[in-house]
């Protein structure tokens, strides 16, 4: 997602509805508050591990800006998420060239040359990463990085070009069966909408439905007497927000450093420190114990497995749980699907929450936190969170993730794909070759499958209005830009003055709380009709689509291979 591919391939798939294809081209959207708000968003994103969805809200910084300063630290965070976090270094060095050629008098100008050196040296392309830091000797001679750049200089100009790239290291992998193939399309129809929709655009659905291979459900089996320790801790931010707390258990604690002892300490935020019972503050304290650590604060009680590492952030508590990663499922799998789900659909969950967090973990060793305990990763309650049917669904998947090319997937997942899933490619400009669009027959008929939301012309002008989009009368939207999956990435909104193009969820979607950009749009009098399907990103997994699956007897293994294509599945044993 670094080469700002403007999304000219999804442009060959548009399909204009109408009103719009005789007119003039609309003109990009520009407003400087929209541009600042998405930078902003941007990075919360990336804080959270949301990394596609940070990369859209750049985008659309980049995009919206009239000030150079403002697209120019867009880009500079896209080209950062794109090689940190997407292993994706040649797009973030062409997001670097672009802003090298579009702002090259920018601050922001500097910093590129120097860290898409830094990139290329990292991957072992020597000889490039020499360009860029050549250039930056001679373009910036009293630079604050010139030293760091001429010494790189010497490294890239000695090594040879032919040096192997660093790699993450993984966990030892054992080979597990291949996913059964994907499925094939056969001859069918969308399962007709329920009564929680009221309209069903029938020009969005499939002309066939693919139908997942049903193997034989395995005979269940019971999780062993002692289970193997996980193979990785991951630490997840919890109990965001709060001054004081109170950390308990049912045995004596142990601090690091040693500042109290018993079964209970008060944690206070004091001048950028944490104050344990009232002493004198120090930067960072971790609490443990032999049983589970109870939490309170703001009348609020909750429970983890594991350790509490608490710091000051500001004037509150930064406190994160340090679990092994499979304890954490525990808390993780009936958060994000119901506990009365069919046991092959809650080991879906699991398998796929255990692949997420451990890509997370594998790409934030330098931050805080590897993920946060909402929607923003993956919902995490604790012990608290924790059921029967969701710890059995992590012991009978001990171990398992799902690989591409022997490295973690980042295994998105989402609550309902409607009618199609999404290809990440189309979507936020990023591909990724385990995603794809795919008709999926399973969703639709599921919470959220079908769902029509319906606005007054003066309604969607004040919404829009709210997030700092200013239109006025808002005469006609059309899509200008859709994925395979008829998806809407782009619509044009006209109003007096013309035509104006944006990206359709940062600013359409934002502003009507749309539950998905899988939609149709027609206009019905002073109104708008927003006839769609799918709940959130579309990416991925459809949560209520693996129960439907699971329902009709498909295995675990069918649903992965229905929504992770190409993905493989393997156990991981041992130490990573």
């Amino acid at each position: 997602m670094i080469h700002i591919r403007p999304i000219l391939v999804a442009s060959a798939l548009i399909a204009l509805a109408s009103g719009l294809a005789g007119a003039a081209e609309p003109s990009p959207f520009t407003s400087t508050f929209v541009a600042r708000w998405n930078l902003t968003h941007g990075r919360y994103l990336v804080d959270i591990g949301e990394y596609l969805e940070a990369i859209e809200a750049f985008d659309t910084a980049i995009e919206m800006a009239d000030a150079a300063e403002v697209r120019s630290d867009a880009q500079l965070q896209k080209a950062s998420v794109l090689s940190l976090f997407l292993d994706a270094p040649d797009e973030s060095v062409a997001v670097y060239e672009a802003l090298l050629a579009r702002d090259p008098a920018s601050a922001a100008a500097e910093a590129a040359l120097l860290r898409a050196g830094m990139v290329l040296f990292d991957r072992g392309q020597y000889a490039r990463a020499a360009t860029y830091f050549d250039r930056y000797v001679q373009r910036y001679p009293n630079g604050a990085s010139r030293g760091s750049a001429e010494f790189l200089l010497r490294q890239s100009r000695a090594r040879s070009e032919t040096a192997p790239a660093p790699s993450i290291a993984l966990p030892t992998a054992t080979a597990s069966p291949a996913l059964p193939p994907s499925p094939t399309a056969v001859p069918g129809r969308i399962p007709t909408e329920t009564a929680r929709s009221t309209h069903v655009p029938t020009a969005a659905a499939p002309a066939a439905t693919p139908t997942a291979p049903v193997s034989p459900r395995p005979t269940p089996v019971a999780a062993p007497a002692a289970l193997p320790p996980s193979i990785e801790e991951v630490r997840i931010r919890v109990f965001k927000g709060h001054k004081n707390v109170r950390i308990e258990a049912d045995s004596t604690l142990t601090l690091t450093p040693a500042l109290a002892g018993g079964r209970a300490v008060e944690l206070t935020a004091r001048g950028g420190l944490v104050s344990v019972d009232g002493q004198e503050g120090v930067p960072e304290v971790t609490i443990g114990a032999e049983r589970d650590l109870t939490l309170r604060a703001g009348g609020s009680v909750r429970r983890y497995r594991g350790r509490l590492t608490v710091r000051a952030d500001g004037g509150t508590l930064l406190i994160v749980n340090r679990v092994g990663i499979e304890e954490y499922l525990y808390g993780v799998v009936t958060k994000e699907s119901a506990a009365s789900w069919p046991p092959e659909a809650l080991q879906t969950q699991a398998i796929a929450s255990r692949t997420y967090a451990l890509y997370q973990v594998q790409h934030r060793r330098e931050r805080g936190w590897d993920m946060v305990d909402d929607e923003g990763s993956q919902v995490y309650g604790g012990v608290d969170g924790e059921s029967a049917s969701g710890r059995r669904a992590v012991d009978q998947t001990r171990g398992q993730v799902l690989v591409y090319r022997g490295r973690p997937i980042y295994a998105m997942f989402t609550s309902n794909t409607g009618w199609y899933t999404g290809d990440p490619k189309f979507i936020f400009d990023q591909p990724l070759p385990y995603l794809n669009a795919v008709p999926d027959p399973y969703s639709p008929s599921e919470q959220l499958g079908r769902w029509t939301r319906t606005y007054s012309t003066e309604q969607m002008r004040r919404a829009l209005g709210d997030i700092g989009v200013r239109l006025g009368p808002i005469r006609a939207i059309e899509p200008r830009v859709t994925c395979p999956s008829g998806r809407i990435v782009r619509v044009a909104i006209e109003d007096d003055s013309g035509a104006h193009l944006m990206r359709t969820r940062p600013t359409l979607g934002r502003a009507l709380k749309l539950p998905e950009i899988l939609v149709e749009i027609r206009r019905d009098g002073d109104r708008f009709v927003f006839a769609g399907g799918g709940f959130g990103h579309g990416v991925g997994l459809s949560q209520w689509g693996a129960k439907n699956m699971a329902s009709k007897g498909h295995t675990a293994r069918d649903i992965l291979a229905f929504y992770y294509r190409g993905a493989e599945l393997t156990t991981l044993t041992g130490e990573p």
